[in-house]
C-alpha cells in the first residue's frame, strides 16, 4: 500500500455506517437500564402506596372504634373498602383479620390488620422487563407485594 506520508495510507480502509452501529447499540443498552431503573422505582412506589394503604385501612376501624357512638360495632370489611381508596389506580387484594392480641393475657382486646397485596406485572414498565426475562420474580424485581397494618381495638366493638 503506497503512502502520501510517512503514516498516512493512500487507500483508507472504509468506516462508513461504523459510529451509526455503534451508537445504535450503546443506545439498547442504555435504554435497558434506564427501562430497569424506572421500573425499579415504580416497584419502590408501589410498595409506599401499599404501606399507605394497609396503614389507613388500620386507621379506619381506629378511629371508628373512637368514635363517640360506643353502640355502633367495628367492622373489618370496612376497613380494606378505606385501604382500596388509598391504594389509588393500584387493584390491590385486601384481606381483613380479627384475631385475639398476643400481647394481651385479659382477653379484653383484640387485633384487627390490614393485609394488602399486589402484583407487579400490573406496573407498565415491569411486563416489558418480564418480557426481556429481566424480572422473572425470582431474582431482584418481586411477583408480589405485600403490607400489613395492625391495630388494637375494644374485643366487644369488633364486628
Amino acid at each position: 500500500m503506497a503512502t502520501l506520508g510517512p503514516y498516512r495510507p493512500v487507500h483508507a480502509p472504509r468506516q462508513r455506517g461504523a459510529a451509526a452501529i455503534e451508537l445504535s447499540l450503546a443506545m439498547c443498552v442504555s435504554m435497558l437500564v434506564l427501562a430497569a431503573v424506572v421500573g425499579y422505582g415504580m416497584v419502590f412506589w408501589a410498595q409506599q402506596r401499599l404501606s399507605y394503604a394497609a396503614g389507613e385501612g388500620a386507621r379506619a376501624v381506629l378511629d371508628a372504634s373512637a368514635r363517640a357512638d360506643a353502640q355502633a360495632p367495628v367492622s373489618a370489611a370496612d376497613a380494606c373498602a378505606v385501604a382500596r381508596r388509598a391504594a389509588g389506580w393500584l387493584s390491590v387484594d385486601c384481606v381483613p383479620a380479627v384475631r385475639a392480641c398476643a400481647w394481651d393475657p385479659t382477653g379484653q382486646t383484640e387485633c384487627v390488620s390490614v393485609s394488602v397485596s399486589y402484583e407487579t406485572a400490573g406496573l407498565p414498565l415491569v411486563g416489558i422487563l418480564r418480557l426481556l426475562g429481566v424480572a422473572d420474580g425470582t431474582g431482584w424485581m418481586p411477583a408480589r407485594l405485600a403490607a400489613q397494618a395492625t391495630v388494637q381495638v375494644e374485643a366487644e366493638r369488633v364486628q
